[in-house]
């Protein structure tokens, strides 16, 4: 951004909101209002993350009114930390663990702004994929339990707030449910596959509530829970929401303190009988094909540009193995700013074969874990370090890897029996870097003169 803009931009946030004493930097929309506490950042730093986040949950807010029926009133507050010490001292007052974003009971939202990566790589990406979620996470709560106390609902444990809340996100996020575009919604759903598979799995009224809760682990089970259960219930009335929201009857016999019975009753509400939402659940268990598996860091995707960001490092697997018989993978990296490496993974153990990427340099490496060997080595240095974006082909064939990079065979490595089993996926160590137009196909066998 040019200087001009950024001035422009701190002149519009004196007149908005002005900065407090400490360097917070509060800005107000007709809906919410975003504080971002900076930290280390600097005011031209800082800014446009703030108004980024802002314009960001001002553009959700009538998505979340539409699918939530929530009613406007006085803008909502949520806090952006950039020091996670100060972050997690408010976070632990919800959950025991690390997460990236809360809502207190005094109803403020908080989310931590990925201290981990770097400021010149903010200042390249804006929010890093995982803030942005987490503010979006966090300000369809807010309207959730809005929603929730504007009903007069009684929940238990939270858990008709986190259905309504992972609903309202994904209607923001991945609005059209598909696999590849949004490292949330592509998560959740690997979490899913992984527990439950391709079996036919029952969708208890009774899933983990916000009380039973006791780790990471079991808390991104329960966001992917809740989403995939909004799904259900989306994909069996439009009016899912207004009916989850109606007070049931108790049946007789309830128990006062035993408030398990609004969950199994409130579900019987919109789908009038839960075998019913149990077909449904195990129809879209059954319907998952995730691109990516969970691995490690931040990635997102706009279009055919694949953002992947290494700070402090990124490990995206794809879910499915190359194409079996020889194939190419093409297409365009580009090393953003404090990147060092961009590994493309082409083997798995015994044999790890693969292609690290530099800023001067390309190595292709045949790697055995088992006795620490390399079996094979290839160096290419160009010139001058890659500065703008750059064409990359990859043949794998059963006894050979060619790499050609801007049309020019560049590097080639032997292929011995002993390789492990196909495989793809990336790696960066720091900053960030762009994948673009990613391809991989048979490789075509040339035609007979």
């Amino acid at each position: 951004m040019k200087t001009t803009g950024i001035w422009l931009l701190l002149l519009a946030t004196l007149v908005r909101g002005g900065f407090a004493q400490d360097g917070a930097m509060p800005l107000t929309g007709k809906r919410f209002r975003v504080e971002l506490r900076p930290g280390e950042l600097t005011a031209p730093q800082a800014l446009p993350l703030a108004n980024e986040a802002l314009a960001a949950v001002e553009a959700a807010w009538p998505v979340y009114k539409k699918v939530l029926g929530a009613r406007d009133g006085k803008p909502a507050a949520i806090m952006l930390h950039r020091d996670a010490n100060e972050f997690r001292t408010l976070s632990r007052q919800v959950w025991p663990f690390d997460v990236d974003g809360v809502v207190l009971a005094d109803g403020t939202g908080h989310v931590l702004l990925a201290p981990e990566v770097k400021a010149p790589v903010l200042e390249r990406i804006g929010l890093p994929p995982a803030t942005r979620e987490a503010l979006l996470r966090v300000a369809a709560e807010l309207v959730a339990r809005q929603v929730i106390a504007d009903a007069d609902a009684v929940d238990d444990h939270d858990w008709m707030c986190w259905i309504l809340t992972m609903g309202a996100l994904e209607a923001v996020t991945n609005p059209k449910r598909e696999f590849g575009l949004d490292q949330g919604y592509e998560a959740r759903r690997s979490w899913i596959h992984e527990v439950y598979g391709a079996r036919s799995e029952r969708l208890d009224p009774l899933q983990p509530t916000q009380q039973m809760v006791k780790d990471i682990r079991s808390w991104r089970m329960l966001m992917a829970g809740s989403a995939v259960t909004a799904e259900v219930l989306a994909g069996l009335t439009p009016g899912w929401v207004k009916k989850l929201l109606v007070a049931p009857k108790p049946p007789r016999g309830a128990v006062a303190a035993d408030r398990s019975w609004r969950r199994e009753a409130a579900m019987q509400s919109v789908c009038g009988d839960l075998g019913k939402a149990e077909a449904r659940f195990a129809k879209v268990v059954r319907a998952l094909s995730p691109n990516w598996g969970p691995g490690s860091g931040q990635w997102s995707r706009s279009g055919e540009r694949l953002l992947l960001v290494g700070d402090p490092e990124l490990y995206l697997p794809a879910t499915a193995p190359p194409p079996t018989g020889d194939y190419v993978i093409t297409a365009r990296v580009e090393f953003g700013p404090g990147a060092s490496t961009v590994q493309v993974h082409l083997t798995d153990a015994p044999q790890a074969l693969g292609l690290a990427l530099h800023p001067g340099e390309a190595v292709l490496t045949a790697y055995t874990a088992a006795t620490k060997k390399w079996l094979g080595r290839a160096r290419y240095e160009p010139d001058q370090e890659w500065k703008a974006p750059f064409d990359l082909r990859v043949e794998v064939t059963a006894g050979l890897v060619r790499v050609a990079i801007d049309g020019t065979p560049r590097l080639e490595c032997k292929r011995e029996q002993t390789d492990g089993p196909p495989i793809f996926g990336f790696s960066v160590f720091g900053g960030c870097a762009w994948i673009e137009a990613l391809r991989i196909h048979p490789l075509a066998v040339p035609a007979k003169k």
